[in-house]
Order: C-alpha cells, then structure tokens, then sequence
C-alpha cells in the first residue's frame, strides 16, 4: 500500500464544490487500489483499499 501513498502525495489538489461546502481533493487508483484524501481545511478525512476489499464492496470474486 505504500505505493499508494506515494501516489498520492503526487496528485495535485482539486476543488469539490458542493452545495454548502467547498472541499479539497485528491486520490490516486492504480493497479493496487486506492487512496483518497478529503479536507475542509478543518479536518481530513483518509480512506485507503487495495483491490481485495475493492472486489469485496463490489461484491465480485476474484
């Protein structure tokens, strides 16, 4: 999974306008899985999956 962060911290930020609020973005998918980033400047929120619990929550077999 450490590819995934690296990946991460490479993205740039993006802006995502929603109807209250404006937060900042950023993820990176790759073979592996992926890694998200949120944040109202306030806090952040981190999620991270590699592709098995991606198939799982899809609820496709390997």
């Amino acid at each position: 999974m450490e590819g995934l962060e690296q990946g991460l911290l490479m993205q740039p930020w993006a802006w995502l306008q929603l109807a209250e609020n404006s937060l900042l973005a950023k993820a990176s998918i790759s073979k592996q899985g992926y890694a998200l980033l949120i944040s109202d400047l306030q806090q952040v929120w981190h999620e991270q999956a590699d592709t098995l619990v991606v198939s799982q929550r899809a609820k496709v077999r390997i």
